[in-house]
């Protein structure tokens, strides 16, 4: 099993190997943007804020999580998928 994701104090993750994370990070809040998924991925959005919402919306909000970790899932090679795939935000 890999080692967790640590990052540097600028952000970056420390074991992305010499990728250009500036670049990953830009094209993933585009397409975050595009898909109307920004505020759940960068946590301005939590699943605790929708405590008094509908069933409806509860379930509408796990469908669009799902698809932000499919997408972040499909965007990184395994052995950083492996460091990321657990962990979990409020």
């Amino acid at each position: 099993m890999s080692k967790p994701m640590k990052y540097t104090s600028e952000g970056v993750p420390k074991n992305w190997q010499g990728k250009d994370w500036p670049t990953y990070k830009w094209a993933m809040i585009n397409v975050f943007k595009e898909n109307d998924l920004k505020t759940i991925a960068d946590g301005t959005l939590t699943k605790a804020m929708l405590s008094t919402a509908s069933a409806e919306d509860q379930e509408k909000f796990e469908k669009k999580q799902i698809k932000i970790m499919r997408m972040i899932g499909t965007s990184v090679p395994p052995e950083v998928l492996q460091q990321i795939r657990d962990k979990h935000s409020t």
